[in-house]
């Protein structure tokens, strides 16, 4: 009996639990729906409704959230009066609490009584802890209503709070950036440096997104001048020296560059390290002259210097890449490369820190000089250096592979590059060394194995390599497919291997009379042209080279846009006639959307209008 009056009180209790949970899970439930319809006429801007459904549920649930919809919905459809009286009740119930002092001014300034509101904007500022996210948060309160110069107020004074803790720089510049304020922008970036260089990546980066538009170079110039008004202020800093250096860079007036990192490097004694930096940059963007000083400058600290062997290699690569890219180097330039390489091989001897130096010799001396046995001699004797790496040895067994192949010793080239392709299947440098074999066998006329490589190498990872299998691949379609002769392709192929081995004589021999016999072969007809083209222009002979350009461009067919870009890059560096040349470039902006040349086509383009000034 006791027994059974115990568990009906316990089912007493458990259902008036559950029963205590529906209620409450009920009201959960009707509150979330009325919530959901508030916000739904919040955002179809119905604000009296909104206020309404808001003021039942701010009554019950005083959440941060609730208040923002109440407040807002109060000031959207005009009710200031309730929106005073809601924050003025906050301020009481939170009196140190300074974003509800925000709230309480920014009612007053929209309903008119801008006196009011600067008081408590004032207190709001009075409140500010020494603590920077709360500071932030506070400030973020000010944007939140619109109060940019009060936010920026808060960041000021904050500064002074938290006393060498953290500027708020970054916030600072976002808010000046909304105001097109560049100068304080600029000055907030460079001002965060004082603090230390951990902070040095961020403010290059955040100038870089800043500055990256600036066509015009008037943020460029506002930067720079900002940089040497820091530099004479803080001469002991040179953080700011580093940042104007970068400018520079950025602006690729490499020449400015040297002169501010030797100046660096001079304060600092660092033996050269940053100006090896610059070299190489300046290389890669066609300031040889730039880079050859910095170099320079290593080499002649002398052999005791830590970067001294590495100036003297890549001075060469330098120099080589100075001559052999100008269309209009001579015979003398070519020895006088030869007796270099010759002197600083001999100095640095024959050794795994060389072996770069002796294939790049060994490519001068065949496909410059002529000397192939030379050339197999040293890249012979590079492959067998003992302690060497395998990429070394295998980009040395790929540049002998293409000195057999002008030596016609064809197979021997394969055998070569089937080495490679083996030794490095799933890496860029084996996709290489089979894309070369393809071009053996599209050279000898096997066009059916030529294609089906070539069709796998369309997805290769290196992009050029992808984009000339594409191109040799379409070529052999294109000719072979719709034709059951392959002759005229066959007379091309022979053609275009003649060129590689620098036969150019014969080549434009076999060119000529693939025109004569197979002028109806329009689909190689452009490639026809353009190998002209490229031998005229291995030859200097600029009016031929640009007549043969025009006439691929004027076929419309895959290789329009290279001839285009190349018949500007004649008018520009060559011709210098600027005007012709900005046509060309604007043509293939233009005409040729899609094309890999529109992006270069384009910068060009704006330097000869002279948009930029590097």
């Amino acid at each position: 009996m006791i027994l059974k009056k115990v568990n009906r009180k316990i089912s007493l209790l458990v259902f008036g639990f559950l029963l205590l949970t529906f209620s409450f899970s009920f009201a959960q439930d009707k509150q979330k729906i009325q919530y959901d319809l508030g916000v739904q006429f919040f955002n179809n801007g119905e604000f009296d409704k909104a206020a309404e459904i808001f003021e039942n549920i701010y009554k019950r649930n005083k959440l941060e959230e609730v208040y923002e919809y109440l407040f807002s919905s109060y000031v959207g459809s005009q009710n200031y009066k309730d929106a005073e009286k809601l924050t003025e009740k906050k301020t009481k119930e939170l009196p140190l609490s300074a974003i509800y002092y925000i709230d309480l001014g920014y009612v007053q300034l929209v309903s008119g009584d801008e006196k009011k509101s600067i008081k408590n904007f004032e207190k709001a500022l009075e409140l500010l802890p020494n603590d920077g996210p709360e500071i932030v948060t506070i400030a973020r309160r000010f944007q939140k209503r619109k109060q940019e110069n009060w936010a920026i107020e808060t960041y000021l004074k904050g500064r002074k709070i938290v006393n060498g803790d953290y500027p708020f720089s970054f916030e600072l510049a976002d808010i000046y950036k909304t105001q097109n304020k560049f100068l304080e922008v600029v000055n907030e970036y460079l001002y965060v440096l004082e603090y230390g260089r951990n902070y040095l990546d961020d403010v290059e980066t955040a100038l870089s997104t800043t500055i990256g538009d600036d066509e015009s170079g008037k943020r460029k110039k506002i930067l720079k001048e900002a940089l040497l008004k820091k530099i004479q202020e803080h001469p002991s800093n040179d953080l700011y020296l580093e940042v104007l250096i970068w400018a520079y860079m950025q602006e690729k007036d490499f020449a400015m560059a040297f002169i501010q990192t030797k100046a660096l490097d001079k304060r600092k004694k660092e033996d050269g390290y940053r100006l090896t930096d610059l070299a190489v940059i300046a290389s890669k963007n066609g300031d040889y002259n730039t880079a050859t000083k910095s170099l320079q400058y290593i080499i002649d600290i002398g052999p005791g210097g830590m970067y001294y062997r590495m100036a003297r290699i890549e001075m060469l690569r330098v120099l080589n890449l100075k001559i052999t890219s100008r269309p209009d180097y001579t015979l003398d330039d070519l020895l006088q490369l030869e007796n270099t390489y010759k002197s600083t091989i001999k100095e640095m001897g024959k050794n795994r820190y060389t072996i770069d130096l002796m294939k790049d010799y060994a490519h001068l001396l065949a496909f410059y000089l002529h000397k192939n046995n030379e050339a197999i001699a040293m890249l012979n004797e590079a492959i067998l250096i003992g302690d060497g790496s395998t990429k070394q040895a295998a980009e040395c067994k790929l540049e002998l592979g293409d000195v057999y192949l002008i030596s016609d010793s064809i197979w021997s080239a394969s055998l070569l590059y089937s080495q490679v392709d083996l030794d490095f299947k799933n890496e860029i440098m084996g996709q290489e060394a089979r894309f070369r074999n393809a071009k053996i066998s599209y050279y000898t006329g096997d066009f059916k194995w030529a294609k089906a490589q070539l069709d796998v190498l369309k997805s290769a990872t290196d992009r050029l390599i992808s984009n000339d299998a594409m191109y040799l691949s379409i070529v052999i379609t294109d000719n072979t497919i719709l034709d059951t002769i392959t002759a005229p392709l066959e007379m091309y192929a022979r053609a275009d291997l003649l060129e590689f081995q620098n036969k150019d004589s014969l080549c434009l021999l076999t060119l000529d009379t693939l025109e004569k016999e197979y002028k109806s072969r329009y689909n190689l007809m452009d490639e026809v042209m353009y190998k002209r083209a490229e031998i005229y222009l291995k030859k200097q002979q600029w009016d031929s080279a640009g007549k043969y350009l025009q006439k691929t461009y004027e076929y419309k067919d895959l290789l329009a846009d290279d001839a285009l870009f190349k018949l500007a890059e004649l008018y520009e560096t060559v011709l210098n006639d600027k005007v012709k040349a900005q046509e060309k470039y604007q043509e293939i902006i233009f005409k040729f959307p899609g094309s890999i040349y529109v992006e270069e086509a384009r910068k060009r383009y704006r330097l000869l209008r002279g948009d930029e000034k590097f």
